[in-house]
């Protein structure tokens, strides 16, 4: 039996949040692996692309709801981040 892939998701679950695309939040998060998950260095690592300690934490908390609540969103940040250097989700 083959793998049914996921529909892309639809716009609206692809909106920005708190000026956070998904590509950066992918990308934050691999750089965010690359130090071990270091909790203390995340908002740095965020602020280094331009996001603030408040933005990030909106992000984090929205990004994450969809990633929970929507396959397809879940799918996309999935290949965003192996796309963006992190093979390792």
């Amino acid at each position: 039996m083959g793998v049914i892939a996921e529909p892309p998701p639809t716009e609206d679950l692809l909106e920005p949040i708190a000026g956070v695309t998904l590509r950066t939040y992918a990308e934050i998060n691999v750089e965010f692996a690359h130090e071990r998950y270091d909790t203390a260095k995340a908002t740095s690592i965020a602020a280094a692309r331009g996001v603030s300690s408040a933005s990030w934490k909106a992000a984090v908390e929205g990004w994450n709801r969809r990633i929970r609540s929507a396959p397809a969103v879940a799918a996309e940040f999935e290949r965003l981040y192996a796309g963006a250097g992190c093979d390792d989700s």
